[in-house]
């Protein structure tokens, strides 16, 4: 018996959503399939983690917004939520915040009268914000003794700078800070007055989305967002030795061009073979041949600024030293050999994969429309980006690993 042969998907199509452009550059998007009885929404304001004064501002203001408001008590707004029986969760992104809701679309209706109320009148409890305060901090202690973690926050503060809003640490005394007042301030002064996407999918009612379109007209909108900070690294090696760790977490990256330049297509993939997908070159050599972890991966992601290309895995601490030379040295090579035609292959299959698997159906292209407005990518952008893998040839890949990886100071973080 023979197995079936592989066809690959040719082209891209993504559903065009309807784009309502309303006052002060806010937009209402809708992705429309009548088939479902379900409603996607998404409530992204432009105020993100590179807005916010101190850390865990946004995310935990987003999280307790929902907790109370002047009309209704908490255990009102709990059998309220409960009763709907949504599913929702806080977004604090780089550039945005907010929640997203799945919900049924009979009971939409009802959830944005509450959704109204809470942005006019939330007071956030503080008997809800100790108990936040508190769960939060005990995760925060348990997650400082994660190396992983312990490199993840090492790697932005040496990246980005201490003082950058994406590099600055958490401490002990931020989660006292987090009050009724300061929080209940931040949302008043800036988050619900900052301008605002909501992104619908699914088959939500007309009049709901014309409730949400002049709510979203009569909305004050005042918020002036200060420029992306600039990078102000501090140091490129960083290495913290734990006495009594098995294992050292290990973090590498450099700055690279972000989603909109035209090589991020290219250096997407080039990074995907040295280490994004499980048969990667990175792999090979550090869990094939060495046996040294249970995984590497190597990735690229960009905000509006620019790209970021990381690579992170945890080795035997005996390891360490050896597997940071194994990956400089496969990066070497990237930049020195071009990859045969079968890798070539085998990443764009995989890579076109992974773009089919989120565009299938209207509710997951919404995570690509949201990034694309993010990052303020050309419509069409994910088109292009699934047909420019498909002329992608090795010669590209070595020309791109050449410009971007050779002889470039990687930032290196060891923890444990």
């Amino acid at each position: 018996m023979q197995a079936p042969k592989i066809t690959d998907a040719s082209e891209l199509k993504l559903a065009t959503p309807e784009i309502h452009h309303l006052k002060s550059g806010q937009r209402l998007w809708v992705l429309r399939d009548p088939g479902l009885p379900l409603v996607k929404a998404q409530f992204l304001f432009h105020h993100g983690l590179v807005d916010q004064y101190m850390p865990m501002l946004n995310s935990s203001t987003w999280s307790n917004a929902f907790a109370g408001t002047k009309r209704h008590s908490t255990e009102d707004m709990a059998l309220k939520l409960d009763t709907m029986g949504l599913m929702m969760e806080e977004e604090s992104e780089v550039e945005s915040s907010g929640f997203t809701v799945n919900i049924h679309n009979d009971f939409f209706g009802e959830f944005l009268d509450l959704c109204f109320e809470v942005f006019d009148s939330a007071n956030f409890p503080e008997s809800e914000l100790q108990r936040y305060r508190e769960r939060r901090r005990q995760s925060f202690l348990i997650n400082s003794q994660k190396a992983s973690i312990v490199a993840s926050r090492s790697f932005s503060k040496a990246f980005y700078g201490g003082q950058h809003p994406l590099g600055i640490q958490v401490t002990p005394e931020h989660f006292d800070m987090l009050n009724q007042d300061r929080l209940k301030k931040h949302w008043e002064e800036e988050l619900t007055r900052a301008p605002l996407d909501v992104l619908v999918s699914g088959n939500p009612k007309e009049e709901d989305l014309d409730r949400i379109s002049t709510w979203m007209e009569g909305r004050q909108v005042d918020f002036q967002r200060k420029p992306f900070p600039e990078r102000n690294p501090e140091g490129s090696e960083i290495t913290q030795d734990w006495e009594k760790a098995m294992q050292s977490a290990l973090k590498i990256g450099l700055e690279m061009p972000g989603a909109n330049h035209p090589d991020y297509v290219g250096l997407k993939f080039t990074v995907q073979v040295l280490g994004g997908y499980f048969g990667s070159r990175l792999m090979k050599e550090l869990r094939e041949e060495k046996g040294y972890t249970y995984g590497v991966h190597a990735g690229l992601v960009s905000n509006s600024k620019l790209g970021v290309m990381t690579i992170r895995t945890e080795v035997g601490k005996e390891f360490r030293e050896e597997s940071l030379g194994i990956i400089e040295k496969e990066i070497e090579n990237l930049v020195a050999h071009p990859p045969l035609e079968d890798e070539i292959l085998k990443v764009r299959r995989y890579m076109q994969g992974q773009i089919l698997e989120a565009a299938d159906g209207v509710m997951s292209q919404q995570e690509l429309w949201k990034s694309a407005w993010q990052l303020g990518l050309p419509e069409g952008h994910f088109e292009n980006f699934y047909s420019k893998l498909n002329s992608l040839d090795t010669h590209q890949v070595l020309a791109l690993a050449n410009k971007y990886l050779k002889g470039r100071d990687l930032t290196k973080i060891i923890i444990g």
